[in-house]
């Protein structure tokens, strides 16, 4: 009995620092997991599964406040890419961008600064308003996109627009498992 109480001591002992040492890559998930169990861990925490197409999992939840479609990607049943697409709802152009504004943010304060934040004109439309760059995106004469790399994994968080439609995304990838990830040490002008 005595040496389950000690037993039972080192391990409440342990589990505060074992959870201040537990690493995730991407939504509390690590590289390399089965589809089973990144289904599982998605239903647990309130994602809808939409389906499976080849070895993509889609679901239907949350990330960072916002409403979104999660997929991941699986090589050899291990998970390699999480694409998230948000559902931007904002009726005023400038909101959508306040979206980008506070996701970059976010993922900056878990990550740090980014290894490259990047403003695209395609067009010098609106470029001096910045009160109108919102609606600059909308129309696709402005792109953002920032990049993080991290040892395991790298996340580009973009916001494009045109004909009057959004895509906000965040992809993280992992450096490990994503052998065709994008070459990042391209700057934004002579990018393919």
């Amino acid at each position: 009995m005595k040496g389950l109480l000690v037993l039972l001591a080192l391990v409440g002992f342990s589990l505060p620092a074992a959870a201040q040492e537990m690493h995730t890559d991407v939504r509390g998930l690590l590289w390399g997991l089965p589809q089973a169990d990144v289904k599982s861990f998605e239903e647990v925490n309130g994602s809808l599964y939409l389906g499976e197409l080849r070895d993509i999992l889609s679901f239907s939840g949350e990330d960072s406040g916002l409403d979104a479609t999660i997929d991941h990607h699986f090589l050899n049943n291990e998970l390699y890419m999480t694409h998230i697409i948000y559902r931007p709802v904002n009726s005023n152009p400038q909101e959508n961008l306040n979206d980008y504004i506070d996701l970059k943010a976010k993922l900056a304060a878990i990550h740090g600064a980014p290894a490259r934040d990047d403003l695209i004109w395609n067009s010098s439309e609106l470029k001096n308003d910045p009160e109108r760059w919102g609606l600059a995106v909308l129309r696709g004469a402005l792109e953002l996109e920032s990049v993080w790399l991290e040892e395991r994994t790298y996340i580009i968080l973009s916001l494009r627009g045109g004909n009057m439609d959004y895509s906000l995304e965040a992809r993280h990838h992992s450096r490990v498992l994503d052998k065709t990830g994008p070459d990042l040490s391209l700057t934004p002008e002579v990018r393919p």
